[in-house]
């Protein structure tokens, strides 16, 4: 099977939109990466959903790095790494069967994760609630 050789250009642009995306960093070299790839592809066509579905390519099949991804592969080092983003924080790894059902199922259980990682802090709402009350029974307003 071959990989197309991808930089990923558009991905800046995206990651800076908050979006949640899961990321399969691989080599165009490796093994399991091959043999991952119809089955990435089968998912990311199969879900529907608010998880975008990212392929980066980190080295050739000469095992040489883009150019152009090494940040992104920077703190990648086997593959394929499969991983949950919001915007470009990362959430959690991929641990589970990397199967279509397996890849769909975890990108549905992280549909939430991007209200979680942009909610405001409990404590902040409720300072913020309670203070205009403290203020008003103390006499500051």
């Amino acid at each position: 099977m071959v990989f197309d050789h991808v930089v990923d250009t558009a991905f800046a642009a995206d990651a800076k939109s908050g979006g949640l995306e899961l990321r399969d960093y691989f080599a165009a070299g490796c093994g399991h990466c091959k043999t991952l790839a119809p089955t990435w592809d089968e998912a990311a066509a199969a879900y529907k959903g608010p998880v975008t579905f990212r392929k980066i390519e980190c080295l050739d099949a000469n095992w040489e790095p883009i150019k152009g991804n090494e940040q992104l592969c920077k703190d990648i080092s086997g593959f394929p790494t499969i991983k949950m983003y919001h915007g470009d924080k990362e959430l959690v790894d991929f641990e589970g069967p990397r199967t279509k059902e397996g890849l769909i199922d975890f990108a549905k259980q992280h549909e939430g994760s991007s209200a979680q990682a942009a909610a405001i802090p409990l404590p902040m709402i409720l300072g913020a609630l309670w203070i205009p009350e403290i203020k008003k029974e103390r006499n500051f307003l």
